[in-house]
């Protein structure tokens, strides 16, 4: 049955339980169905309606998160504005994603459960392609360091989202405060003039 199939209250179970895969499984990639079923505070039986397997219900995920990144680099408007300021828009809308993002950001990436695709699996390229055309768009404006490439801007953000997601637990750190400091991080990491970063 597909999505669109569903009733609005069948469309509620399954995103709940698309989020609680999230939570649980992020953390705890063996962790069993039942674990996901209490989480998402419905019946074994009733995950089983929706997700055949664990397969059918990761495979779900994928897609869910997948099209919240995407949704994300949309939301964020790369193509206005500075190239920096672009960037900085970016990690917001991500920051505000963690939740979802989680997923690629956990155990199963640290142990390569990630889908067969990977990472690239998640995200659809078109977004990744505007990331990087954001960049050197910063490169050519002067807002961004003209020594640094855009894969590796990109793969900045993405480090200072790792962190953000990771410290409050790790560092006793408010998520605001591990937020804030982030975004701090990136922008003056990829600055062409990081003292002007406020």
């Amino acid at each position: 049955m597909s999505e669109r199939e569903l009733s609005p209250t069948q469309q509620r179970t399954r995103a709940a339980l698309i989020r609680a895969g999230i939570e649980v499984l992020s953390n705890d990639p063996s962790a069993p169905l039942g674990e996901v079923a209490a989480r998402a505070d419905v019946a074994r039986s009733t995950l089983h309606r929706y997700f055949a397997d664990k397969k059918a219900l990761t495979d779900a995920v994928t897609e869910f998160v997948g099209a919240e990144h995407d949704a994300a680099v949309v939301r964020a408007n790369l193509t206005e504005g500075t190239g920096l300021e672009a960037m900085r828009r970016l990690a917001l809308e991500l920051m505000d994603r963690l939740d979802v993002l989680a997923w690629i950001m956990g155990p199963a990436m640290m142990v390569g459960d990630l889908p067969d695709g990977g990472f690239d699996e998640i995200m659809s390229g078109e977004p990744d392609q505007a990331v990087l055309d954001a960049v050197a768009r910063g490169i050519a404006d002067g807002s961004i360091d003209a020594a640094l490439s855009p894969q590796w801007c990109e793969s900045m953000l993405w480090s200072v989202l790792f962190s953000a997601n990771h410290a409050p637990a790790a560092a006793g750190m408010t998520t605001t405060e591990a937020r804030t400091q982030a975004l701090r991080s990136l922008l003056k990491a990829i600055a062409a003039d990081p003292g002007a970063v406020r």
